[in-house]
């Protein structure tokens, strides 16, 4: 075999492991990246240069933010359910609450934010994340794992 049919082979495999390790692997890099609409100033929906990439964070960085204090979080449960239970200090946004102007995030847009729910197939999070990119907000990650996963490694809890 020809050492450029050899080349070939070996990055043609390489780059099926990757994509089976990355489809595999919880919290794998998404196989494509959609973009968040924005409004401008001036009315119409665009898609704006600096898009914001709404990231989703495995517990270690979820658990070094909050250690380190470095991030606001934001549980988008609903209120009998952060009532329970939820990450010390996060307050508690839910994306109906956000959307309709009832409940509003009080810091700055360019400060880090990490967004969570119950962990699983709960989508509430990637909701508000949403609606937050739209309304400005630049630094946003979701924790996928949500409560359910940092209530089952017995991190701490607020109630």
């Amino acid at each position: 075999m020809s050492t450029w049919k050899q080349t070939a082979l070996i990055g043609l495999v390489a780059l099926v492991a990757a994509f089976t390790v990355n489809s595999l692997r919880a919290g794998g890099l998404p196989a494509k990246h959609t973009p968040v609409a924005v409004k401008k100033a001036g009315g119409a929906d665009t898609l704006a240069a600096a898009t914001v990439r709404l990231a989703e964070i495995e517990f270690a960085e979820v658990d070094n933010f909050f250690r380190n204090e470095t991030a606001t979080f934001v549980d988008a449960r609903e209120a009998a359910k952060y009532t329970l239970g939820h990450i010390p200090g996060a307050v508690n946004i839910t994306p109906d609450g956000f959307k309709s102007g009832k409940q509003k995030l009080a810091v700055p847009k360019g400060s880090l934010v990490v967004v969570y729910c119950d962990g699983g197939d709960c989508e509430l999070s990637h909701d508000l994340a949403k609606l937050m990119a739209k309304a400005g907000f630049k630094k946003l990650r979701i924790y996928p794992g949500g409560w359910e996963e940092w209530e089952a490694l017995g991190q701490p809890v607020e109630k």
